[in-house]
Order: structure tokens, then sequence, then C-alpha cells
């Protein structure tokens, strides 16, 4: 859900100014974690359900790019395309196959 990702976005978003506004997404079947980069602290992270097929991935993102595109739309829901945590990110709406949004993730280092 595009409100929910929004909302979510922009409470993590408070504590990764501390990190050079960076979001670590962790996209699994068990839902969307969302934490600041680096945190360890399970305070400071978000968690929502979503549809997800395939392995878990972790992409890093600037949160500004996130919520800006997610501003910009009137969709419900969104669809993320996911190759590898280093590639380019696909975002989608359903209802509308002429649109297509690309965010290029963060590069973050694990450990």
């Amino acid at each position: 859900k595009r409100e929910e990702m929004l909302r979510n976005t922009k409470l993590i978003s408070i504590f990764a100014r501390e990190y050079s506004n960076v979001i670590v997404y962790d996209f699994s079947k068990d839902g969307l974690v969302l934490s600041p980069k680096k945190e360890a602290n399970e305070d400071n992270t978000t968690t929502q359900d979503i549809q997800f097929d395939g392995d878990q991935i972790r992409v890093a993102f600037n949160y500004k790019y996130v919520v800006d595109f997610l501003n910009h739309i009137d969709a419900e829901e969104i669809e993320v395309e996911l190759l590898r945590s280093d590639a380019p990110v696909v975002f989608k709406i359903p209802k509308n196959e002429a649109f297509m949004h690309i965010i290029m993730p963060v590069r973050i280092q694990e450990g």
C-alpha cells in the first residue's frame, strides 16, 4: 500500500538523517521492514505486510527520492520490481501499464 509505505518512510526518515538520509528496505515474504542505515536498534524499524515473490532482498535508498515518488502518485497500490540490491529498482502502478518510475539504490556496507 502506497500510504503505508509513505508513512513508514517518513517515520524512519527521522532517524535516517544521521546516516546521509539512507533507509534500508528489506523485502521478504514476511513483509517489508524499513530501518535507518546501520541501525541495530529494532525500536527504529517499521514493518508492513506486502505480497512478495522471490528471495529476500535488501536495498537502500535516499528516502527523499522514495517520498517524492510516493507523494506524486495517486494509486493505492504499487508494484516494486527488484533484481539485485545494487540494480535500479522499478516502481509501477498496477492499473497503469504506461507508468514506470526508477530509483537507483544506494550501496551500503554490510557487517
